[in-house]
């Protein structure tokens, strides 16, 4: 199942360049990984096993939206403040800053429209895997 990413309507047209819309956005469980992905500005598989836990998080507007690094091992794919989730990693995590550039990740935050859904699904899935 794909959970679609929350966004904002005046994003819409800031991220259509990059091919990202509400149908190219999103996040679902395929097997052990978990693939996000928005438009062209994100497209990556994270292994489950590496999640330690997921939950409601929080995102501040002055870490801006899009695909977005903060300065404490942290990054984001987000369009929206709004029905945020926070996937913390048992060990950071090389995730994709910029073209070939990786950087290592502790916390990942993703806005997305049905996030207890999602939320509850990744928790059954990591009890299962």
């Amino acid at each position: 199942m794909n959970y679609l990413f929350q966004m904002e309507p005046w994003m819409l047209p800031l991220l259509m360049p990059f091919g990202a819309s509400q149908e190219t956005s999103f996040v679902s469980i395929e097997g052990k990984q978990l693939h996000v992905k928005m438009g062209k500005l994100f497209d990556e598989y994270i292994d489950l096993e590496t999640i330690a836990d997921v939950a409601p998080g929080k995102w501040h507007i002055l870490g801006g939206l899009g695909h977005r690094v903060g300065l404490k091992q942290d990054m984001a794919v987000l369009a929206s403040t709004k029905n945020v989730v926070q996937l913390h990693f048992k060990e950071p995590q090389a995730l994709k800053a910029l073209g070939p550039v990786y950087l290592k990740i502790s916390d990942f935050y993703l806005s997305l429209q049905e996030p207890e859904a999602f939320i509850a699904a990744l928790n059954l899935a990591l009890d299962v895997g």
